[in-house]
């Protein structure tokens, strides 16, 4: 696994840092980052195909050093951060002897806020689902909702070790769903009565009980990792190999419940490219319709650049459409 050596090689330093920022000291980030890159190496596979490496390490660390604390069921806290017998590389030491007073998970919520930036419902999709109280602060967990991912209130879910969604539950009333994931499904994902996800490499759409299965074009394709908008709408790629031809959507928005499909954008003919922004965790999308793609070469290379455009951007809120 030669890709995989390379990125150790490449992220390592990097991990380590994170990992100090989770615990405090340099003994116990190495260990979060063996164990974590152990977990990534027997996963390897499946990781590299979903394009974020990264992200699978940084998510099992947090999980790992939370996990820790449950083991052991308490923390010995400290004024200071020990000497380790070499020099703090990392940071404030005045810092992180505040760090340590803080429970693990609360720690660790303040962690990825301010050293990751991450949204709260990145945090949440970490550690499970949180509260923010409105006059500020510390997000707290909501009680029974640890191993859940908020997908847009009051709906969470429930993941599998492949990443699929495998049981839909209501915070507010408490009621769960599970979800019939087919055999040998991938990126498996849902909304309250829908779900999709890739089944022999073909996208599939059925209801969260298994009924009503379609098995959609083979032109269509997952935009991204996560394709569903919101409840009942997906956004896909089109497939057209013939890039001369006018006409082609850069993607099409799905409607699982109707099977109704709408061109967004189009593609510059001549060229398989162009941009479709999308709005991160909100159901919105936009694109530059101005904008002209052309295919550069050069020292026998070639790439897709733009030109024109900048000045006005087309805006679709999905969550407004009716029907």
């Amino acid at each position: 696994m030669e890709d995989f050596d390379e990125f150790v090689r490449a992220r390592g330093d990097a991990l380590l840092r994170y990992g100090y920022v989770l615990a405090g000291n340099s003994e116990d980030a190495a260990d979060l980052v063996q164990e974590a890159l152990a977990r990534l190496g027997d996963a390897w596979p499946r990781v590299r195909q979903k394009h974020d490496p990264e992200g699978y390490v940084r998510t099992t660390m947090v999980r790992l050093h939370i996990r820790s604390w449950r083991r052991r069921n308490r923390e010995d806290l400290v004024a200071a951060v020990p000497d380790r017998g070499e020099p703090d590389r990392y940071g404030d030491a005045d810092l992180w002897a505040e760090l340590q007073e803080l429970p693990r998970k609360q720690r660790a919520v303040l962690v990825l806020r301010y050293y990751e930036d991450l949204p709260d419902q990145e945090i949440a999709a970490i550690l499970g689902v949180y509260r923010l109280p409105l006059s500020g602060g510390v997000p707290e967990p909501l009680p029974g909702a640890a191993n859940l991912r908020l997908a847009s209130w009051p709906w969470a879910h429930e993941w599998d070790a492949a990443g699929n969604v495998t049981r839909i539950v209501n915070l507010e009333t408490g009621g769960s769903t599970g979800v019939a994931v087919p055999p040998g499904a991938d990126r498996w994902q849902c909304g309250p009565e829908w779900c999709t996800g890739l089944l022999d490499d073909r996208l599939i759409v059925q209801r969260v009980d298994g009924s009503g299965r379609r098995t959609l074009p083979g032109t269509l394709m997952g935009h991204g990792v996560r394709w569903l908008l919101d409840g009942r709408r997906a956004l896909f790629r089109v497939h057209e190999p013939d890039v001369t031809k006018a006409g082609v959507p850069l993607a099409v928005v799905y409607d699982l419940a109707t099977g109704e499909l709408a061109g967004v954008g189009e593609r510059t003919p001549g060229v398989e490219g162009g941009e479709l922004g999308r709005i991160q965790h909100f159901p919105t999308l936009f694109w530059d319709a101005g904008a002209r793609f052309y295919q550069h070469c050069a020292d026998r290379s070639c790439e897709i650049r733009k030109r024109g455009g900048g000045k006005e951007y087309t805006v679709l809120n999905v969550a407004a459409i009716r029907g």
